[in-house]
């Protein structure tokens, strides 16, 4: 095995390693858009109107998507205006 061979065989078992080192962290507001639903009391998204729970049972269902979900464009709004004072 020439030298080469053997440094691209180091690198992508390292990139492998590093890509299951740098997992997210993701919630159920990230998952299902949460914080810019109408069924949300506040624009971080919580407190589901439908439920509290409704968000973790759409994770135990393995559902990709809320079907409950509508958009709110002034959550939107306030997350814009809140990210351009910082």
């Amino acid at each position: 095995m020439t030298l080469d061979v053997l440094n691209a065989i180091i690198l992508k078992a390292f990139t492998r390693q590093e890509r299951r080192l740098t997992m997210a962290i993701v919630t159920a507001q990230d998952i299902y858009r949460c914080d810019s639903c109408k069924a949300a009391s506040d624009e971080f998204g919580r407190r589901c109107k439908h439920g509290m729970l409704f968000p973790l049972m759409l994770i135990m269902g393995n559902f990709t998507e809320c079907m409950n979900y509508e958009f709110d464009t002034e959550k939107v709004k306030l997350q814009l205006k809140r990210k351009e004072a910082k």
